[in-house]
């Protein structure tokens, strides 16, 4: 299922500050082979998440470490302001 999509600044060799949705994050990244790797880290949280872009698949993946409670959904994390709870919208 595709989401809606998300630009996020991501820095090579460092982190890159932005706040695509409000909510502060960095993120820093590289090619691996084929494979665009990419930690984000929203650094009001404790999660963090690492994404996995294969360019000859077509596909991505996105690992969270630590899992959020509230479901994998980026955009609850980056929104602002946090709204994070299951049984807020």
């Amino acid at each position: 299922m595709l989401g809606p999509l998300i630009a996020v600044d991501v820095g090579h060799c460092h982190w890159r500050e932005s706040a695509p949705l409000g909510r502060p994050a960095v993120a820093s990244g590289a090619w691996q082979d084929g494979t665009f790797v990419a930690d984000l880290r929203v650094i009001t949280t404790p999660h963090h998440v690492r994404l996995a872009v294969d360019a000859g698949t077509g596909t991505a993946t996105a690992t969270w470490s630590p899992p959020p409670l509230t479901g994998p959904s980026l955009l609850l994390h980056l929104r602002s302001p946090l709204m994070t709870r299951p049984d807020v919208a």
